[in-house]
């Protein structure tokens, strides 16, 4: 008996049939988790340079400025939103603001506008949507001086993928970007009422 035992265990034993459909199967989980998550990991950092692209467009477009008006800010962020729309970013708040310094050294609202062409800081407010080391506003090399103004844009959207979802669960991605004004020491703003940021 244990003869015959012997033989069915090594004709079983022996058997080559099937190991690679079983080595594949085995194999098939890892490997689809390794390339659905270097795909999703790719999706999210091209979304997050298209839109550090956008806010750099954002700032440049508005620090190119003397004067501006709701109508012409309201175009900028139909431009920047295009830039945005084909990577999938939905609804992104969007937000460009003046700034200046008091007698203080501290940052002051000089106006603001987001992409509802809302006031996001009121005006004559302190700036407090950067931190003080994104702010360097002191020394020689401080970027903001007396009767000067620097130009802040900020693009903050929640990122969700578009493929999978596999690894990639829904985040915040956060982009901000500074100029100086190119044609003055600061770019003058008037609402629909002519009320203008210089008055």
């Amino acid at each position: 008996m244990n003869a015959e035992l012997h033989k069915i265990f090594n004709r079983f034993a022996g058997q080559q049939d099937g190991i690679a459909a079983v080595e594949f199967a085995m194999i098939l989980p890892m490997v689809a988790m390794l390339f659905f998550g270097i795909v999703e990991f790719s999706d999210a950092m091209a979304a997050n340079r298209k839109a550090e692209h956008a806010t750099t467009m954002l700032v440049d477009l508005v620090s190119q400025e003397e004067f501006l008006t709701e109508d012409e800010i309201d175009g900028i962020y139909t431009a920047v939103d295009h830039v945005l729309g084909p990577y999938g970013i939905q609804e992104p708040q969007m937000w460009v603001a003046s700034v200046t310094i008091d007698e203080d050294d501290k940052p002051i609202i000089d106006w603001s506008l987001d992409q509802d062409l809302a006031e996001p800081f009121a005006r004559g407010s302190e700036f407090s949507a950067l931190s003080e080391s994104e702010l360097d506003l002191t020394g020689h090399d401080a970027l903001i001086t007396e009767g000067a103004s620097l130009i802040v844009a900020k693009i903050e959207f929640g990122y969700t993928s578009s493929l999978t979802k596999f690894h990639v669960d829904s985040f915040t991605l956060s982009n901000h970007d500074t100029r100086w004004p190119r044609r003055g020491t600061q770019i003058v703003y008037c609402d629909a009422s002519d009320n203008c940021s210089n008055e």
